[in-house]
């Protein structure tokens, strides 16, 4: 759901959606540990559970997570997930 520059994801489970509103400032999920806080180029999240994390070295490339539709895939600002819709 992209209604507004800077908000891209948004999933149907409350704290799995991403919230951009700040440079650097992408994912809050709704249990410790396991949000987001990306300011320098290469710098993202490693969460406790694995394909969990967060892998950006490249514009564009965010999170890919272990279940299908869950991912992000950000190349332009505004966009945000390119998946199944669940």
């Amino acid at each position: 759901v992209i209604d507004r520059p800077g908000h891209d994801n948004v999933i149907d489970r409350p704290g799995h959606g991403n919230v951009i509103d700040r440079p650097g400032h992408d994912n809050v999920i709704d249990r410790p540990g396991h949000g987001n806080v990306i300011d320098r180029p290469g710098h993202g999240n490693v969460i406790d559970r694995p394909g969990h994390g967060n892998v950006i070295d490249r514009p564009g490339h965010g999170n890919v997570i272990d279940r299908p539709g869950h991912g992000n895939v950000i190349d332009r600002p505004g966009h945000g997930n390119l998946s199944t819709p669940y």
